[in-house]
């Protein structure tokens, strides 16, 4: 391969590579707008409290493959915020279970008669979860979306530059 075919080359890649690079950064913003949006209006509204779990069992929900649609079960404990006034509410667990007894299994995890650390949701208290809410992976995929546009800013920049270069090492300009 000749030299002037190798810088041509090297050029045509840097685009590829640049273009590439902006394409993922912009899947990774949007993903990361509407992923860091809920999770940080959670983060902001929920609040520690402790929970007095006195009763503990299942619900039915309904879960949703690619394909199918299914009943499926999450653990739920019901449970008294220690806030002013005392509100009954219920922490259901986040993760769906195939059968009943697997999501009574679960329970086993914060027993009656305990207290345990929770966060409710100040605007409404009667929902409620065992851990803190975090905006973290919406947080994560910003970053990488930002340093994905760096990168492919980058990257235009050199293709743009190796275009422009003449075969010899000097520079040409569009006026000339």
């Amino acid at each position: 391969m000749d030299q002037k075919s190798s810088k041509k080359f090297r050029a045509h890649m840097s685009l590829y590579i640049g273009c590439t690079f902006l394409g993922i950064a912009l899947g990774l913003l949007i993903a990361g707008v509407f992923v860091y949006r809920d999770a940080y209006s959670k983060e902001k509204n929920y609040k520690q409290s402790t929970c007095f779990v006195f009763n503990v069992g299942y619900r039915n929900r309904t879960c949703r493959t690619r394909y199918t649609t299914f009943n499926c079960y999450s653990a739920a404990w019901k449970a008294q915020l220690d806030i002013k006034p005392r509100v009954n509410t219920t922490v259901e667990s986040e993760k769906r279970y195939q059968s009943p007894t697997d999501a009574l299994n679960q329970t086993a995890t914060h027993k009656i008669n305990n207290e345990e650390t929770c966060w409710y949701d100040g605007r409404q208290p009667t929902e409620a979860r065992w851990k803190q809410p975090t905006s973290r992976l919406g947080r994560i995929f910003l970053i990488c979306g930002g340093v994905s546009v760096f990168m492919g800013v980058f990257f235009l920049s050199l293709s743009i530059w190796l275009f422009n270069r003449d075969p010899l090492g000097s520079y040409i300009f569009a006026g000339n």
